[in-house]
């Protein structure tokens, strides 16, 4: 049926092509500060900037003709700016946020496991490396479809990214 996506009536819709939610890479309407949010409200704020710079340049200018136009663009950009410095200030601590957490405990990915061992410890709830780092290796392998090898390159990446944060801190010893 047209339109039918998992059992919800056509009616209804789902948003966007007869119900179909887009893949990557095609056109959402659904988050426009998805990516680069931070650039995203950043570019509106200033053209909100300008916009009202220009009608004030403009009404100090003395002229009345088309006034109540200029006022109605002022207003629309004062409204517009009210909703992107929140916006822009939540996804500034957003970054912030997530490069600290990144850096204190960092993804998975940053192990560069196989794709198989990665997966396998995702499936099982595991997303950063403070996650496994506490498991022994009795524990790995109780995981679903966890094999010694997988344990040995767990063990291998981490002590490898142990080093590498030794590296970075000078080889200081704590």
């Amino acid at each position: 049926m047209r339109g039918d996506y998992r059992g919800v009536p056509p009616h209804i819709g789902r948003g966007w092509h007869d119900g179909r939610i887009p893949g990557p890479g095609e056109p959402s309407l659904n988050g426009i500060f998805a990516t680069n949010p931070i650039r995203r409200a950043a570019t509106l704020i200033a053209v909100c900037v300008a916009v009202i710079a220009v009608v004030v340049l403009l009404l100090q200018g003395g002229g009345t003709r088309g006034s109540g136009v200029l006022l109605m663009a002022a207003a629309l950009a004062c409204a517009i700016l009210l909703l992107a410095v929140p916006l822009l200030v939540w996804s500034i601590v957003a970054e912030v946020d997530r490069r600290y957490r990144r850096r204190t405990s960092p993804d998975l990915a940053d192990l560069h496991l196989s794709t198989r061992t990665e997966n396998i410890l995702r499936r099982a709830g595991h997303e950063t490396v403070a996650d496994i780092v506490s498991l022994d290796d009795d524990q790995l392998l109780g995981l679903p479809r966890m094999e010694d090898h997988d344990v040995r390159q767990i063990r291998r990446a981490l002590s490898l990214q142990a080093y590498r944060q030794w590296q970075e801190s000078g080889f200081s010893i704590r």
